[in-house]
């Protein structure tokens, strides 16, 4: 299928003081329909599905109606899209049992269980980016069955918000992916039986620009004033010739340059491997460092700190793709401080960013505030 540059139905919504919106596709379900509902759809939305695995609509939701869980079919997906920074794909889902996906996908069929790009993954009361070859855990301890979900495009992956009545009363940026810059296809994959989906939705987003730092050649140890709670990363080159002690991370929290918290690599003392750490500095004294993993892969190129209140989530990635997660860490200290910065006596810095886990930026998101309606 060539790349679609244009849907059936183009509209304009203007929010009061925000920039407008676009509608590109919008399929509320409104009419009734029984298994297996139509394909492709009026608002050119195609089903795929087969006699035990289809969609029925009723309420103003497509639910599923299967006889076994199923990564592959049934599922919703729009034709392939040019990939453009502020491309949204938003709906609302039933999260409640099963492992129902929203994403941008990389191909016209669903990859199965595995390698889903640009996406989210619900667990009942957990959640899960999908990004290439890693899907790391990002939320837990979710109490609302229902979730408003927003994957806003970048260059380069992609940003995943979410709302809901209690978890997440406004909406909050949970995780930006940059692992996968292809032109995707929006797609829904509901898995199991009795999941439902409503308002699936592509708009073009005007000036979507979240990020409170966006520096792409960073100076080690330069502080910048960003976000108390959201996503601090950078990324960064290892040295070709490591030596032991060697460092390179964020630094975040920071009041001055006495008092700060460090997630950071560090070469260990055989000069063999690289090891994860996060130490709070305070007074100019370091605490001993909490050791978040061991001998982890040399490939390694990213380092991503989600703090929300005292709850310190540190992530590394690897080989350009892989996210890997460590436990999260309840990091009192520092908490009300907002200030990052690089840092490396090694290797070479870039893409120093920070994203805040709420912003009135993200106003722009209302019309896609579903459960109101």
């Amino acid at each position: 299928m060539p790349i679609q540059t244009q849907f059936p139905t183009t509209f304009m919504m203007q929010i009061s003081n925000q920039t407008p919106i676009v509608w590109l596709l919008r399929d509320e379900f409104s009419a009734n329909e029984s298994a297996p509902i139509m394909s492709p759809r009026a608002s050119s939305l195609l089903i795929d599905q087969t006699p035990t695995r289809e969609f029925s609509i009723s309420d103003q939701r497509a639910t599923t109606v299967m006889t076994a869980n199923d990564f592959t079919i049934p599922y919703l997906r729009s034709g392939q899209v040019t990939r453009m920074r502020g491309l949204t794909l938003g709906a609302r889902m039933h999260i409640a049992g099963g492992f129902p996906t929203l994403g941008w996908h990389n191909t016209a069929v669903p990859p199965g269980s595995t390698n889903v790009e640009n996406g989210i993954i619900f667990l009942s009361t957990s959640i899960r980016a999908r990004n290439t070859n890693s899907d790391p855990t990002i939320e837990t301890g979710l109490t609302d069955t229902e979730m408003q979900v927003i994957l806003v495009q970048l260059e380069t992956g992609c940003d995943i918000l979410l709302k809901s009545a209690t978890d997440f009363p406004t909406w909050t940026h949970v995780w930006r992916g940059q692992e996968f810059s292809s032109n995707p296809y929006a797609m829904y994959i509901p898995h199991s039986n009795g999941r439902w989906i409503d308002n699936f939705s592509i708009a073009e987003v005007i000036s979507w620009s979240p990020e409170s730092v966006n520096i792409t050649t960073p100076t080690s140890d330069t502080m910048h004033f960003a976000t108390t709670n959201g996503e601090h990363a950078i990324r960064f080159n290892v040295p070709v010739a490591p030596i032991s002690g060697q460092r390179i991370g964020v630094k975040f929290r920071i009041q001055d340059v006495n008092n700060y918290c460090f997630a950071y690599i560090e070469r260990n003392s055989g000069n063999t491997t690289w090891d994860l750490n996060v130490n709070v500095i305070e007074g100019g004294i370091a605490g001993t460092p909490t050791a978040l993993s061991t001998n982890i892969n040399p490939a390694v190129d990213a380092i991503k700190v989600r703090t929300n209140g005292e709850s310190v989530h540190v992530l590394y990635r690897h080989s350009g793709t892989t996210w890997v997660p460590s436990t999260v860490q309840n990091i009192s200290e520092l908490s009300n401080e907002r200030s990052i910065a690089a840092y490396a006596d090694a290797g070479a810095l870039f893409d120093l960013q920070s994203i805040p886990r709420t912003s009135l930026h993200y106003a722009v998101l209302e019309e896609f505030d579903l459960l109101k309606a």
